[in-house]
């Protein structure tokens, strides 16, 4: 095996490790034992360096170092249940900013998936935060309908922008004079333009659901699992 291909085997093993979260951290102080063991620290000192641009040298200790660097990769790395998370949203054909849903076709917003963790232990407050959190369930509300969040998910059509054209496609949807417009026929617009969404032939108003939540409580459900139904009730 080439040294290119011993540190590529070391990333892997520490990106799948970080992406398992803290549930991995003592299978983590093994490998860098195993590593060390094995004569491989120099080619570890080479992968934090180039992969997460880490300086092991400034550890006093391997012990300092087991104890401090798997909280590094961690942050820089995306988790297994966050990619997952991405390809369901992908294979669903939406997007979100914040707790926000839009289509990934034509951007047309689609409501709103709030977390809620809920504790399932009913006796004192645990001292140990990452045990406590084993006792709680996180699950979710679809809410679709809520003019608070309609007009916080929609821009604002600003007849006074001078930053240079606009681009508004067709479904592409904004606020104007305390209303929601859905764009018609796609067109350009530039400072001076007088196409406002008042203009019939290419705009008309947005309709959207009657308010309504709906609760994903299933308690024997993945978060994952819990999203695909939320993202199914939106779309």
């Amino acid at each position: 095996m080439t040294y290119r291909q011993e540190v590529e085997k070391i990333y892997k093993k520490l990106d799948s490790l970080a992406q398992r979260g803290v549930d991995a951290y003592m299978e983590f102080r093994e490998y860098i034992d195993e590593l060390i063991d094995y004569g491989q620290y120099s080619i570890l000192d080479d992968v934090m360096l180039t992969k997460y641009n880490l300086d092991v040298k400034k550890y006093k200790s391997i012990e300092d170092l087991k104890k401090d660097v798997f909280p590094e990769i961690r942050f820089q790395t995306t988790s297994k249940y966050l990619k997952n998370l991405q390809k369901l949203y992908k294979s669903k054909g939406v997007f979100n900013t914040g707790l926000h849903f839009y289509n990934s076709t034509n951007g047309k917003y689609l409501g709103d998936i709030k977390e809620i963790d809920q504790s399932t232990f009913n006796g004192s407050t645990f001292q140990d935060t990452r045990l406590s959190q084993r006792f709680n369930i996180t699950y979710l509300e679809v809410i679709v309908g809520l003019s608070s969040s309609i007009y916080d998910a929609i821009p604002e059509y600003d007849i006074n922008y001078a930053g240079g054209l606009i681009h508004y496609a067709t479904y592409s949807q904004v606020s104007y004079n305390k209303n929601i417009y859905e764009c018609i026929n796609s067109y350009d617009w530039r400072y001076g333009n007088p196409i406002t969404p008042t203009y019939s032939n290419y705009w008309t108003f947005s309709t959207f659901a009657s308010y309504s939540v709906t609760g994903i409580t299933n308690s024997g459900t993945s978060l994952l699992d819990k999203y695909s139904i939320a993202l199914d009730i939106l779309i």
